[in-house]
Formats: C-alpha cells, sequence, structure tokens
C-alpha cells in the first residue's frame, strides 16, 4: 500500500542535504554527509515509488498535506538558493516553478473534494431534484448571458472601431 509518510518522509530529509550541499558548493567543503542523507531521503521516495501502483489509505486532507510539503520543499529549494551564491539552471527554477503551480492547484482540488464528500449525504432526494432543476435553470440563464456578453463585446468592438475612424477623419 503506497504511504504519503514516505512522501513526507523524503521531504523532512532532503531539505537539510540540500542546504548542506549549497553550503559544500559555496565552502568547497566535504559532500560525503549530505550526499549520504540524499541517498537515504530518495530511498523513502524510492520506497513509495514502488508501492504507487497500490491505492493509499490517506485521507484526501491527508493527500492534500503531503502535496504541500512537497510545494514548501519546492519554494524552500528556490529561497535557498537564491539566498546562496549558487545558480540553478534555468529550466530546473522554470519547471520548480511550473509545480509549484500545479502543486497549488492539485492541494486545492484534494481539499475541496474532502469539503464536499459529505454533501451528498446530507441533502435528501427531495432536495436533491429541487437543487437539480435550479442548477439546470441557472445553467440556461448562463448560456443566454454568453449570447448576450457575445453581442455586447460586437458592440463594444464596433464603438472602438468608430472611435478609431474619428480620430483619423479629425486629424
Amino acid at each position: 500500500m503506497s504511504n504519503l509518510q514516505d512522501l513526507e518522509k523524503f521531504v523532512d530529509d532532503i531539505l537539510p542535504s540540500f542546504k548542506e550541499l549549497l553550503s559544500a558548493v559555496t565552502s568547497g567543503a566535504n559532500t560525503a554527509k549530505a550526499k549520504t542523507d540524499s541517498l537515504d531521503a530518495v530511498a523513502a521516495l524510492q520506497k513509495l515509488i514502488s508501492e504507487s501502483s497500490q491505492p493509499t489509505a490517506a485521507t484526501n486532507v491527508q493527500a492534500a498535506a503531503a502535496v504541500t510539503d512537497v510545494r514548501g520543499l519546492l519554494l524552500n529549494v528556490l529561497s535557498q538558493a537564491a539566498a546562496s551564491n549558487v545558480a540553478l539552471v534555468e529550466t530546473d527554477v522554470n519547471t520548480i516553478n511550473v509545480l509549484f503551480t500545479a502543486l497549488e492547484d492539485r492541494a486545492g482540488r484534494l481539499l475541496e473534494i474532502a469539503a464536499f464528500a459529505g454533501i451528498p449525504r446530507l441533502i435528501s432526494a427531495n432536495n436533491l431534484v429541487t437543487i437539480s432543476a435550479n442548477i439546470r435553470q441557472a445553467e440556461a440563464d448562463i448560456k443566454a448571458r454568453q449570447q448576450a456578453k457575445q453581442i455586447l463585446d460586437a458592440v463594444v468592438k464596433t464603438v472602438i472601431l468608430a472611435a478609431q475612424i474619428a480620430a483619423k477623419v479629425a486629424a
């Protein structure tokens, strides 16, 4: 069974190694301990990967916490590198930025799913019918408004064009 604690262990173990490696790069110190610690951290990640074909027992809230931990790790990597005189590879920085945003989205979705998981049990069948009818009506209203918005956008573009023509004529 896949265990998100392995992911959290990786996060907890790799950051000190990263900091040691940054220091070693700038000072020329020995990296043996940081290398060993990094490999130990990677072992936790490998364990998680080897078990990834099996479902995790974690709740959505626990999964969101693990995702948030990794997101924090990404931020720490960028912050620590920025505070040092060691430059990260530009593609790595770009990848970290993209993943940072993606993990924020993923954590939010997991928390949203967790927050709404109990709702179907809280709403009676009669209320569900009423709510469904209201949602269908809202959908129809939105579709009608979208058409009006398209017409409005076309009118605005026409007004802009008229103003551009007026500016040329008045010149």
